[in-house]
């Protein structure tokens, strides 16, 4: 783990604590980039409802879908809105049972297979 500090052209100062370099060899710095997560369904069970919020969020949101069901084999990319590296994901099949990925690190790893 490093900390990090950067100082812009104009003085302004942009601390960045506790990066574990293995796991995130690159920092970038700049505006942050929006996120795009590749949600692949692998599973037998059509996904009817997708939900993504940044991690520990106690609302999910919206459902990602917008009324598009995921069938089994196929996949979709969800673009997300720019800023933390950290989200916490459900999808709910079509027998309504909710499966919960926590604290997926898109900057890591933008794709998550449902099974």
């Amino acid at each position: 783990m490093i900390d990090l500090r950067a100082v812009q052209a104009d003085g302004a100062v942009r601390d960045l604590r506790g990066i574990d370099t293995c796991a995130t060899p690159r920092v970038v710095l700049g505006p942050p980039l929006p996120h795009v997560l590749l949600l692949e369904n692998r599973g037998r069970q059509v996904v009817t409802l997708a939900y993504v919020s940044p991690a520990g969020q106690r609302d999910w949101g919206m459902d990602r879908l917008e009324g598009r069901p995921l069938l089994p084999g196929a996949s979709l990319s969800l673009p997300l809105p720019p800023g933390e590296c950290l989200f916490d994901i459900r999808a709910v099949t079509g027998r309504g049972a909710p499966v919960d990925h926590r604290g997926v690190d898109l900057c890591i790893q933008p794709r998550l297979v449902l099974r």
